[in-house]
């Protein structure tokens, strides 16, 4: 399971690189969008940036047989950082 968890985070940072990129196009409109304008001065973000992702573990089949165990499958969960903390709030 560790394993999946870090191959889905470089997926996704990869992605989310690739989307952010300030030469393409959805990278020009994000920090347009984000800095209000397209110039270059330093200027206060008018959207809410994300900058955290959590990946995290939800389910997993384990197998057993004697004293092996194998994770036959699993499910991960993407969430915002806003997202996983309210969710980890609500548990305690």
């Amino acid at each position: 399971m560790g394993l999946d968890l870090l191959e889905q985070d470089y997926v996704l940072k990869q992605l989310t690189s690739s989307l952010l990129y300030p030469e393409s196009e959805p990278g020009k409109s994000y920090w347009a969008a984000l800095y209000g304008s397209t110039s270059n001065e330093i200027q206060v973000p008018t959207i809410q940036t994300v900058n955290k992702v959590w990946i995290t573990p939800q389910s997993a089949n384990i197998a057993e047989l004697g004293a092996t165990a194998m994770i036959e499958g699993s499910a991960l969960t993407v969430s915002t950082e806003r997202d996983y903390i309210a969710t980890q709030s609500t548990r305690t």
